[in-house]
C-alpha cells in the first residue's frame, strides 16, 4: 500500500479547431457545422483568432500575443465575477514550445484584446448560433489554465497478490485543486482506508464468479469519428496489440510516427466537408438520437470494390506525411501528386478492373 503526494505534470493545452469542436459537441450536443460557424463568427467579430488551426502550442516569439490574451481573459472573467486565483504570466508555461509550434499550420485558438461586454453577451444570448458565451470562455480558459497555481494530489496504490493473480486498487484526492477549479476538472476523493504494508499477509474469505457479456463497439457519431481521425494513432495501437507478426507491427509503428507528426487524418477545415459529402451523396447516414453513422448500400459497394491498399491507414499515413512535407518545404506539390498518380494508375486501377 503506497501513498504518494504529487503535482500534475501536464495541464490541458490550448485548443485546435478540432479540439474545440470535440469539446463543444460532447458537452452541448451541437453539430460540427455549428461549431465551425461559431468559430468563424467569433473571429469575424474580432474576439478570437484564426479558427482553422491544428495548433496547441505557441512559440516563444508569440509572447506578446499570449500576454495580450492573458490580460483580456483576466479582465473578462473578473468582470463576470469569476475569481481567478493568483494568475502569473510566464514563458515557462507549458503552452510555449518552439519545436512543436514549428510543426503546426497556425497558432492555437486564442482571444484578442477585444473583450466581450454586457451588450455583446446580450446579443449572444439572442443569436441564432448557440453557446457563443460558452465557446468564448472555453477558448479563454484553455489559455489561462497554463498560468494558474499547481494542484497537489495524494495518490494511493494497493496491490494484493493471491496465488500469483494480482488485484489492484488505486485512489486519489486533492490537497489543493489549483488550476483544476477554474476549468471544472476538480478531482473527487477516491481514497480508501488501509493499514496494509508491503509484505503483509491477508486471508481470502470467499471467491465469487460473475457472468457477463461483452458489448460490440459503439457505432461512430460525427464527434467520435472526428476524434478518431484526429487521434488515429490509437486505432493503430489497437491493431498492433492484435498482431503477432513482427513485420506487420514494424510497418504500423512507422505509420504511427508519420500520422502523429501529421496531426491525424485531414485538417480542421476538411474533416467536416468530407463527412457531410458522404452523407449528402447517400454513402452513409447519421441516424437516431445520437446521430450514429452507418454505411448505406452505395457506401458498402464502394468499400467492397476499393483496393485493400487504399483502405489501409498505412497509405493514408504516407499521404498525410506528404502533405506535411509540402507544408515544411521538404517536398514539392508536383512531385507528391506524381507519386500519388503513379500509385493509383499502376496499382489501384488494375486491381479495380480485375475485381
Amino acid at each position: 500500500n503506497e501513498t504518494t503526494p504529487t503535482v500534475s505534470k501536464s495541464r490541458p493545452l490550448p485548443l485546435s479547431g478540432t479540439d474545440f469542436a470535440s469539446e463543444m459537441m460532447g458537452k452541448y450536443k451541437i453539430t460540427l457545422t455549428q461549431c465551425n460557424e461559431i468559430l468563424d463568427y467569433l473571429r469575424n467579430e474580432g474576439f478570437t483568432t484564426y479558427p482553422g488551426t491544428n495548433g496547441r502550442y505557441f512559440s516563444f516569439t508569440d509572447r506578446e500575443e499570449v500576454e495580450t490574451a492573458f490580460n483580456s481573459i483576466y479582465r473578462y472573467f473578473t468582470s463576470q465575477g469569476t475569481p481567478i486565483e493568483n494568475p502569473t504570466f510566464s514563458t515557462n508555461a507549458g503552452l510555449f514550445n518552439d519545436k512543436k509550434a514549428a510543426e503546426q499550420n497556425h497558432n492555437p485558438l486564442s482571444v484578442t484584446s477585444k473583450i466581450p461586454g454586457a451588450a455583446d453577451l446580450k446579443n449572444w444570448e439572442a443569436h441564432k448560433l448557440p453557446r457563443l458565451k460558452e465557446a468564448y470562455e472555453l477558448i479563454a480558459k484553455r489559455i489561462m489554465v497554463s498560468f494558474l497555481p499547481d494542484d497537489e494530489i495524494i495518490k494511493q496504490h494497493l496491490i494484493i497478490d493471491i496465488a500469483g493473480h494480482k488485484f489492484e486498487i488505486t485512489g486519489q484526492k486533492a490537497l489543493k485543486q489549483g488550476w483544476r477549479t477554474f476549468i471544472d476538472q476538480e478531482i473527487k476523493d477516491s481514497t480508501f482506508n488501509s493499514d496494509l504494508k508491503a509484505g503483509d499477509r491477508i486471508s481470502l474469505d470467499s471467491v465469487k464468479l460473475k457472468d457477463g457479456k461483452t458489448k460490440c463497439p459503439s457505432k461512430y457519431t460525427v464527434k467520435t469519428l472526428i476524434d478518431t481521425l484526429l487521434n488515429v494513432t490509437k486505432v493503430i495501437d489497437d491493431q498492433i496489440k492484435e498482431s503477432d507478426d513482427p513485420d506487420y507491427i514494424k510497418v504500423f509503428k512507422e505509420t504511427k510516427k508519420l500520422l502523429k507528426k501529421a496531426e491525424g487524418i485531414g485538417t480542421d477545415r476538411t474533416r467536416e466537408p468530407i463527412i457531410n459529402d458522404l452523407i449528402k451523396n447517400k454513402m452513409m447516414e447519421a441516424a437516431g438520437k445520437n446521430q450514429e453513422l452507418s454505411l448505406l448500400t452505395a457506401g458498402w459497394e464502394i468499400y467492397k470494390v476499393l483496393p485493400k491498399q487504399l483502405k489501409s491507414v498505412i497509405l493514408t499515413g504516407n499521404w498525410e506525411n506528404g502533405f506535411e512535407q509540402i507544408r515544411r518545404g521538404e517536398l514539392t506539390y508536383k512531385d507528391f501528386i506524381s507519386s500519388v498518380d503513379k500509385t493509383i494508375m499502376d496499382e489501384m486501377i488494375p486491381y479495380i478492373f480485375e475485381n
